[in-house]
């Protein structure tokens, strides 16, 4: 069986179609060519915006969604430029041929990095940050006679950005994320509700980058870059635990799989996972490639004990490496390219395809 792939990246949109094998030659449909264009600060591409697909209440019309989002549009983060945030939210109608984006209306406030899910032909988001810091709304937004309506629901509980939303049996999750700290804490939420309630947190420190999907037993998440618990181990830069959560028994499980499979596989790390109904497992792909990314990772702690040591000389170095890093060409990151199905019974892993428009990272399906 075939399978239909939605990613919206900053640049452009792209559907896989999801072959059986990672030999396979994949067919990609990438629509439209650009991210949209109306703002020239916003033409240069964002990332942690909110996407999704919606159907128009009114005239049935399906309309892909892109808005919020930041970046670096005049000069660069590498050279200390200022980042710009946004709150415009774009349409792109998927029946008309050719389509053209339209500005729609705008989220609350600017925003970017926010937990999103679309969900019963609505969109819902929750945090995310600015320039003020991390945010606390929570609300959803649907698509009526061409118009976006915002309907605002219960605040969170803490502010926070980068976190995970999905839906369990009509009820939300949201997980992870930070504030002033990462947080492993998990917190759900349904409809005619007031407020958040507090769920059992994931059995782990918290992961810097996190992977979540449910099925229709379990919630499942699995995180990459746990430093605390692992140090500077680089054989554990994806977790070797896939963590699962029972709704019905509140309660956290957790899989152990083998470090040959976990080494044998991509990191992952700002990829993303959906469980595949039809085979009854859970599909991981893209992600940016642990060899390019940790090293940046750890640059700041390196920069700030050897300007604590007074070494200058290394100081220089660090930031020349830094500068190196954010000026490659997108082809030297080397993100995932491969997409895999996890066999929730024998804990192992299936390559399901290669493609270059997989590769990426903090993309959205």
């Amino acid at each position: 069986m075939k399978k239909k792939i939605l990613f919206i990246g900053s640049f452009f949109i792209s559907i896989i179609i999801m072959l059986q094998s990672c030999n396979s030659s994949n067919q990609s449909i990438v629509y439209p060519k650009q991210s949209p264009q109306l703002d020239k600060h916003y033409a240069a591409g964002v990332s942690g915006h909110v996407a999704c697909i919606l159907e128009d209440e009114d005239s049935k019309e399906k309309v892909l969604l892109m808005g919020g989002g930041a970046n670096f549009p005049e000069v660069p983060a590498v050279d200390k430029g200022e980042k710009f945030f946004y709150k415009e939210v774009y349409a792109y109608k998927l029946s008309n041929n050719p389509a053209q984006w339209q500005e729609l209306g705008a989220l609350p406030e600017e925003n970017a990095y926010s937990a999103f899910v679309d969900y019963n032909n609505a969109l819902y988001v929750a945090g995310g940050e600015n320039h003020d810091g991390a945010s606390d709304l929570f609300y959803r937004l649907r698509l009526r006679a061409n118009n976006l309506v915002r309907e605002e629901l219960p605040k969170l509980p803490l502010a926070r950005s980068g976190a995970k939303l999905l839906v369990f049996n009509k009820r939300f999750y949201l997980l992870g994320g930070s504030e002033a700290e990462m947080t492993n804490s998990m917190y759900s939420w349904a409809e005619g509700e007031t407020e958040w309630k507090r769920e059992e947190a994931y059995p782990h420190s918290p992961y810097l980058k996190t992977l979540a999907a449910a099925d229709k037993d379990y919630i499942y998440l699995w995180g990459t870059f746990p430093h605390e618990e692992y140090g500077n181990s680089e054989q554990f830069l994806t977790s070797p635990y896939l963590h699962k959560y029972d709704p019905r028994q509140a309660k956290w499980v957790s899989d152990y799989i083998d470090g040959d499979e976990i080494a044998s596989l991509p990191c992952f790390g700002g990829g993303m996972a959906y469980y595949d109904e039809a085979k009854d497992g859970l599909i991981l792909l893209g992600g940016v490639n642990a060899e390019r990314f940790l090293p940046a990772l750890r640059r700041g702690d390196l920069v700030a004990k050897a300007m604590a040591e007074g070494n200058d000389e290394l100081v220089q170095q660090y930031r020349r490496e830094g500068k190196a890093y954010m000026s490659a060409a997108p082809e030297w990151h080397a993100f995932n390219q491969k997409a895999y199905r996890y066999d929730k019974k024998d804990l192992l892993f299936e390559c399901l395809t290669t493609d270059k428009v997989i590769a990426r990272a903090d993309a959205h399906k």
